[in-house]
């Protein structure tokens, strides 16, 4: 595994453009700065704080939520964390208080993930790319392998780990 870890002088577009000097993947590097700019707007920036960008080929998850897309480009983008980060996260988004992982607080993740997506579509269609999302799914205790790297962005969500996960043009394995 490959990791880029972040200086905290460093600001976040300072972050993802070191980050794609330090470990290529643009296309992954991207879709991570579309993700952390939908956060920022949902979350407020003072309970945000990035740690890592990470290559790897396998990741474990005891939260997950996550939606693929298809087309010109194949891409996966996930969500996992603590579950207090999860929770953090759902609230926020959903303008609620979630007490439990469930059903609800999973809608909210998921949106976030679709939500996600659609403004990195928005990238690649503007590249004349043209792709179609599908309905995001989530689930808890999985494993996700790919036949190749994918990243994963760690940061710390109101002093909690949530990571982001972009698979682009790999095919990623759940069980």
């Amino acid at each position: 595994m490959r990791t880029f870890r972040l200086d905290h002088s460093t600001k976040s577009g300072s972050f993802f453009l070191q980050s794609m000097r330090a470990i290529g993947h643009e296309r992954n590097i991207k879709h991570l700065a579309v993700a952390y700019d939908c956060l920022r707007h949902y979350v407020d920036a003072k309970k945000i704080s990035l740690e890592t960008i990470a290559l790897t080929d396998s990741y474990n998850a005891d939260y997950f939520a996550c939606q693929m897309a298809h087309g010109d480009t194949q891409m996966l983008f996930g969500l996992s964390g603590s579950k207090h980060a999860m929770l953090n996260l759902a609230g926020s988004l959903a303008s609620e208080s979630y007490e439990d992982v469930n059903e609800d607080s999973y809608d909210a993740m998921c949106e976030f993930t679709n939500l996600v997506n659609g403004s990195y579509v928005g990238v690649l269609e503007g590249d004349d790319e043209e792709m179609d999302l599908v309905p995001p799914v989530c689930c808890e205790n999985c494993h996700i392998s790919t036949n190749g790297q994918f990243c994963v962005l760690s940061l710390l969500l109101d002093g909690e780990q949530l990571d982001m996960i972009s698979v682009i043009d790999i095919i990623p394995y759940m069980k």
